[in-house]
């Protein structure tokens, strides 16, 4: 029996775990959707750049998304017994909220290590890859970069201009160059498109021209000559492309590993610590959290009675939500030194897990009533008996 208990929640749990998982990374990934078309518009990257930028933003927007899963799992799961009376049959057969905790639990634990996975390890890679993607773009994915219909040097006396762009430069389509010698004289092309590769020695580059057309100006003569070509290759006379940074100039770029060896090391500066403790304490939170995520999901799933509101749902992800933006805010005060870097963690999250367990607690003790009935009735209480204060507090009007 208990084993069918536990297949039971654990299968009302997956699917909306899972579909708040996929959904949640996807619509915070088209936030950076028109950063990425702009890539192809003007920076000439084409749809494999596209895929690689969502594929290092991923990890970043995962982290949070796990979390968010499985609290909507377990939000929607343990409403859904309660709203058929499921939830009560258990209790009233003896099952207690503890024992309803441990497939959640179970849960917690395994999406606790792809966290820590996520955020210790593949985050920091993604990151710096997407930094190094946007270096490559903007210097040119082989030390060019041409903007569609700007006029663009590319080394020498060679100017190209393009109608669009593919492949980060490589491929263009609608060319129009020139060429000037050193005495004045002018090659005008035009082609359907062209390609930036490198020459058949294999060292030098050349931009390969397809059925095109060629002028020759002679401003010395006054000659001009014209005529058209199948392909064409023009030198060019390239700098080195620029080579981009090494990894760990940040926090964000460094494992978990590297950040404890950082904010371990004597010698480190002061400044480099506090910002390497401020991430090291931010990512431990990132895991440690999710173990009280279920009790959150728990105490709030349950409507009031004779009630089928969904106001647990929304305040469940109202706090989680507040939490983490204030668990960012003490991350960057860390990163300030204004606070330690470990108060300023722990000022956001003991509190909230400190939250979590009382209306856990609120649950398990009164299985009966819902925590927002009964957390809700010790606020009106409080209200009243600080008006109750005020007012006695509050000196009576003399008789006239």
């Amino acid at each position: 029996m208990q084993a069918l208990l536990d297949r039971y929640i654990a299968r009302l749990m997956f699917i909306p775990l899972a579909a708040t998982l996929i959904i949640s990374a996807m619509l915070l990934l088209l936030i950076r959707m028109a950063e990425l078309f702009d890539l192809v518009v003007n920076e000439g990257g084409g749809g494999g750049t596209v895929l690689q930028a969502l594929a290092n933003l991923a990890p970043q927007y995962l982290a949070f998304a796990i979390p968010l899963g499985l609290l909507m799992g377990v939000l929607l799961a343990f409403r859904r017994l309660a709203v058929l009376s499921e939830l009560d049959a258990m209790l009233g057969m003896g099952v207690s909220y503890t024992r309803l905790l441990k497939v959640p639990m179970l849960y917690a634990a395994g999406l606790s290590l792809l966290t820590l996975g996520v955020v210790g390890y593949v985050q920091p890679l993604s990151v710096y890859g997407h930094e190094k993607l946007l270096f490559d773009l903007n210097n040119g994915g082989l030390g060019i970069n041409i903007r569609v219909g700007e006029f663009t040097p590319l080394g020498g006396k060679v100017v190209v201009r393009a109608e669009r762009s593919r492949r980060g430069g490589r491929e263009l389509t609608g060319v129009f160059a020139t060429t000037t010698a050193d005495d004045g004289r002018m090659i005008i092309f035009s082609a359907a498109r062209g390609e930036l590769r490198q020459a058949d020695d294999g060292q030098s580059m050349v931009a390969r021209l397809f059925n095109g057309k060629i002028v020759r100006v002679d401003p010395a003569s006054g000659a001009n000559q014209a005529a058209g070509f199948a392909a064409y290759d023009i030198p060019l006379d390239l700098p080195p492309p620029p080579a981009f940074r090494t990894r760990g100039s940040n926090e964000r770029e460094m494992t978990l590993l590297e950040l404890s060896r950082l904010s371990a090391a004597p010698a480190t500066e002061m400044s480099l610590r506090r910002q390497a403790e401020a991430g090291l304490y931010r990512r431990a939170a990132q895991v440690a959290i999710l173990f009280f995520l279920p009790l959150l999901g728990i105490s709030l799933a349950r409507p009031p009675l004779r009630s089928a509101s969904g106001l647990g749902v929304f305040l469940g992800l109202a706090c989680f939500i507040i939490y983490n933006e204030f668990s960012l805010f003490g991350e960057r005060l860390g990163f300030t030194g204004q606070v330690a870097p470990l108060i300023a963690q722990a000022a956001s999250f003991l509190p909230f897990a400190a939250f979590c367990a009382v209306l856990f607690l609120i649950s398990a003790l009164l299985p009966g009533e819902s925590p927002l009935s009964r957390t809700a009735g010790m606020v009106s209480r409080g209200f009243v008996w600080l008006r109750g204060v005020m007012l006695s507090s509050t000196p009576a009007p003399k008789a006239s």
